[in-house]
């Protein structure tokens, strides 16, 4: 009852209780950001970063530079629902580990936040 389903965009996601993924099938993340500025008049632009790095190693295999969520804010509304696809098919099997992190156009950014994920 008191659960908020996981909308981005109009797509509902389901959580899933495994960090498990077939790098032959979509793999999809959720997260919010939540950036006060953008309650403001003339909210600064916002976007996220995704690194991917091998868990045992620390090596990046996959990092995606800020990318604009911008199609994504509602105006006045400081928390932006993000969904996207894990860009996971091009990895080896193996443990790896997400970084992700919100940043905005003049310098803020949230705290990195990381999860643990296998493909296989």
């Amino acid at each position: 009852e008191d659960r908020k389903p996981l909308v981005s965009q109009g797509l509902q996601m389901t959580p899933s209780g495994s960090n498990q993924f077939r790098k032959d099938e979509p793999a999809l993340i959720y997260l919010e950001v939540y950036a006060p500025a953008l309650a403001a008049p003339n909210p600064p632009a916002i976007g996220v970063q995704l690194r991917i790095l091998d868990a045992k190693s620390g090596q990046e295999k996959i990092n995606t530079g800020v990318m604009s969520i911008a199609k994504m804010v509602t105006t006045g509304n400081p928390v932006v629902p993000v969904g996207m696809k894990l860009p996971i098919a091009d990895l080896a099997p193996g443990s790896y580990r997400i970084e992700l992190k919100g940043i905005d156009a003049v310098g803020r950014s949230t705290a990195l936040r990381d999860t643990d994920i296998i493909v296989e």
